[in-house]
């Protein structure tokens, strides 16, 4: 993969009532910080979970350069961890791809300062 942090080749979905989302969808993302930015219900979240294995694609070949952090655009708070703890538990890893789904989406603005302070603690690059 050489200097590529994520390559999608040839990815298709569709949810479970056949809705296509993604067809035939070829792309690769280099090293460093990348944003993706496109209309609500274009299916950003949806790509995401697919790189991120949380979903699984119909048709696909996805590979990701190293180890592979993510952070959901509505955090898994359960029992009662704080959301700095709840993030710096992914960035413990200190991952090579750092997939971020609107982050910001449902914090105050102390939980914004808490994800840059961890951002900067951990040095983790964001795609």
């Amino acid at each position: 993969m050489s200097d590529a942090a994520v390559v999608c080749s040839h990815l298709s979905f569709a949810w479970p009532d056949d809705t296509p989302v993604f067809d035939d969808l070829s792309f690769t993302v280099a090293t460093g910080r990348t944003g993706l930015v496109a209309p609500n219900g274009s299916g950003k979240s949806t790509l995401l979970k697919l790189i991120a294995g949380e979903l699984k694609p119909a048709v696909a070949s996805v590979a990701v350069g190293g180890t592979l952090g993510y952070l959901p655009q509505t955090l898994p708070l359960t029992g009662d961890p704080t959301v700095a703890e709840v993030i710096r538990a992914q960035l413990l890893r200190r991952p090579d791809v750092l997939l971020l789904d609107e982050p910001t989406n449902n914090l105050d603005l102390a939980g914004v300062g808490q994800l840059e302070s961890a951002l900067t603690e951990t040095g983790a690059p964001a795609v």
